[in-house]
């Protein structure tokens, strides 16, 4: 296994653990399913395994986690006493696993790897990870599937004998491990992954659609459309402000639009709203909500965005969003509005680094002009990352008031300070003004500067320092602050 590619395919499931739902039904199962289940596999009581009790467990709907394994119900039920047989085999732990893996598959026409690791995986939960279709596509991309032949250094193409299954169970197992997760959520990531991994063709045939739809709907230069062509195109949200659809090709939810968000219309200013995700009251509609934005957030699909006009109750304005970012802890996404529909190459994703060694404090593309604009476009964004990175408290006082914290430059616009999250902090509207008006900053080290004739106590600060945040804004960044604090001291 290349050092490489396992550190790869690792950080691809950190940044999924942290993009999903964990309040999905997908997650929050386990527990329940064990124990529905566990008896009934159990090496003392297989023997005695109903087939309704099978069949039972191979519908998702009962096991809550795999899909598709009821497809070999028929097969498996064939020789039904043959594949009792073969799982009290699977199950018995006084024999190694390659030969147990192999004696199964081997006895029972359709007993593949992703049906009996799941069952292995319900009587040991700690032990066996599951191999089925969307884990092996995972390791091929990410070039992690098991050598089989030595001397050619062939890679299996496909899992299906124990000794090949031994191997990437114990990469499982290091995932899982260096995640801090156990093997259960482990699998739903690559559910996930599965999820939200399709190909372009797939993807631009879907905004060509969306494109068309736009088209039709869009009759004015403001395009404003009557409510009635809403419903007839089928665009009007239901529960929960959001309209799911399915992806013809892949079968899998992608938001289509987004409407009236928590029961009101939401603000926006300039060109960013936030939207908060939805309590649809159902579990089902919630999960299937989740998946869809994340899954146009992740491969630039634009959606429709429905915007009140206050001038006329009939209609309502039709505008394109990109879902640019979702914040886990507030439970809120980013949607960017644009004027049309960007192109195809426009929408994929940048995969942008974000380290401080290409930290640049300065932008000096930035009109000046812009700095001066008390409301800006991009502040909606700037705010939503310094909230996500930072948290939604205020970094010197503690005040945790979402919607009265806000997003402070470290260097000013009006010195052509950037908009990168790590030129900023959160801070309540109080603290903001006197940082402003360069009643503190901060050192190197983050601790508070204070302006000589006052005190901490004098501005309500309680925090001497900024090590309680999650993360630290870029060093260059506070210098350059103190440089301004510095000079502005001299001309008081």
């Amino acid at each position: 296994m290349a050092s490489d590619n396992y550190n790869n395919a690792l950080n691809e499931l950190k940044s999924m653990l942290k993009l999903v739902n964990q309040e999905a039904k997908i997650f929050k199962c386990k527990d329940k399913v064990i124990k529905d289940f566990k008896n009934d596999f159990s090496h003392s009581n297989v023997k005695s395994l109903k087939e309704e009790r099978l069949k039972c467990f191979l519908h998702m709907r009962n096991n809550h986690h795999w899909t598709g394994l009821d497809r070999q119900t028929k097969n498996l039920l064939q020789n039904f006493d043959n594949l009792k047989d073969a799982l009290y085999y699977a199950t018995d732990e006084a024999i190694n696993i390659e030969q147990r893996i192999d004696y199964a598959i081997n006895k029972v026409n359709g007993l593949k790897l992703g049906i009996l690791t799941p069952i292995l995986m319900i009587t040991n939960e700690d032990k066996y990870g599951v191999v089925n279709s969307k884990v092996e596509a995972f390791f091929k991309d990410y070039g992690l599937m098991p050598i089989k032949n030595k001397k050619s250094n062939e890679k299996y193409k496909h899992i299906n004998n124990g000794i090949g299954y031994e191997q990437i169970n114990s990469i499982l197992h290091k995932f899982a491990e260096d995640l801090s997760i156990c093997l259960w959520k482990l699998d739903a990531l690559f559910f996930y992954y599965s999820c939200i991994n399709h190909t372009n063709n797939e993807i631009r045939d879907e905004i060509k659609s969306r494109i068309g739809t736009f088209d039709k709907l869009n009759k004015d230069e403001n395009n404003f459309v009557g409510i009635a062509e809403i419903k007839k195109t089928k665009l009007k949200p239901s529960q929960g402000g959001i309209t799911v659809k399915k992806l013809k090709c892949i079968n899998e939810p992608v938001i289509l639009s987004i409407y009236n968000i928590e029961g009101n219309f939401y603000e926006y200013t300039g060109n960013y709203l936030e939207c908060s995700y939805p309590n649809t009251g159902f579990q089902a509609k919630a999960d299937d909500i989740f998946f869809g934005m994340t899954s146009v957030m992740k491969y630039k699909i634009p959606i429709f965005v429905l915007l009140e006009d206050k001038s006329c109750n009939s209609k309502i304005k039709i505008q394109i969003g990109l879902i640019e970012d979702y914040d886990s802890n507030r439970h809120k996404f980013l949607i960017h509005l644009l004027d049309n529909f960007p192109s195809f190459d426009e929408t994929r994703d940048k995969n942008e680094k974000f380290n401080d060694d290409e930290f640049e404090p300065f932008d000096y593309n930035d009109d000046v002009k812009k700095a001066l604009v008390k409301i800006r476009g991009n502040q909606e964004k700037f705010r939503f990352d310094i909230l996500k990175i930072y948290g939604n408290s205020c970094c010197v006082c503690g005040f945790n008031k979402e919607k009265a914290i806000e997003a402070a430059h470290i260097i000013p616009k009006s010195e052509k300070g950037t908009d990168d999250p790590r030129n900023g902090l959160p801070m309540c509207a109080n603290h903001h003004r006197l940082f402003d008006a360069y009643y503190f900053a901060f050192d190197k080290d983050t601790n508070v500067i204070i302006k000589k004739g006052e005190n901490l106590n004098s501005l309500n600060i309680t925090k001497e320092n900024l090590k309680h945040l999650k993360n630290l804004p870029n060093e260059k960044a506070l210098l350059e602050r103190e440089k301004i604090f510095n000079k502005y001291k001299l001309t008081e």
